[in-house]
């Protein structure tokens, strides 16, 4: 890794950015990118800890929304999502921490302490803000090869549909997993955030 001391001496960024809530699969799809051949990281650009992984073709990371949002990266921005109960359960059984926490503040201000309150709140904001940046985006319960082989083409390394199938089909949709064992209903949502939420989620086809 390089470290932000040494950044200038990084030839270039990566060509490709994708951003997502977090908890969202931004592991997974970092892992069927390089299985077709892909050069993606995962947070190994866009990160807390101001290390910069030379030689990326593309980064999924939650942590770029801020930069990219303020003009710091000029290729495609494209957004991943999942199910808003299954995101949000996950941040609260397993919240930010450390200096991942300042990352979420740069946008959001100060989480509230209850853990479900600052999920929900993060789901809410970090796509409806993602969704004003990215020019594509897509669910993650909707992978495919037609998917992967667009986006190896805006990471500048294209790919078959063979390959992107084969990628998609040797990736485990575990990955990455946290291994959230909390269970969320609409109804377990706080009132007051529960309909801005579904209607969120709605325009994601998400019922």
């Amino acid at each position: 890794m390089v470290t932000n001391a040494a950044r200038m001496f990084v030839r270039e960024a990566p060509k490709l950015c994708i951003i997502s809530v977090g908890r969202s699969g931004s592991g997974y799809i970092s892992a069927v990118l390089n299985a077709a051949g892909v050069r993606c990281g995962h947070e190994s650009w866009w990160n807390p800890t101001d290390e910069y992984q030379p030689g990326l073709d593309a980064d999924s990371s939650w942590c770029a929304l801020p930069d990219v949002l303020h003009g710091a990266f000029d290729g495609p921005i494209v957004m991943q999502v999942r199910h808003p109960l299954l995101t949000i359960a996950s941040l609260t059984q397993s919240p930010d921490h450390g200096p991942y926490i300042p990352v979420r503040e740069r946008l959001m201000g100060r989480l509230p302490e209850d853990p479900l309150r600052a999920a929900t709140l993060t789901w809410l904001n970090w796509t409806e803000i993602g969704e004003g940046v990215a020019t594509e985006s897509w669910r993650v319960e909707d992978m495919n090869a037609a998917l992967v082989e667009r986006l190896a083409r805006l990471a500048g390394r294209p790919v078959t549909i063979a390959d992107a199938a084969a990628a998609v089909a040797s990736t485990s949709t575990k990955t990455n997993d946290h291994a959230t064992t909390l269970r969320l209903t609409w109804d377990d949502l706080p009132a007051d955030l529960v309909g801005d939420v579904r209607g969120v989620a709605a325009g994601w086809g998400y019922q």
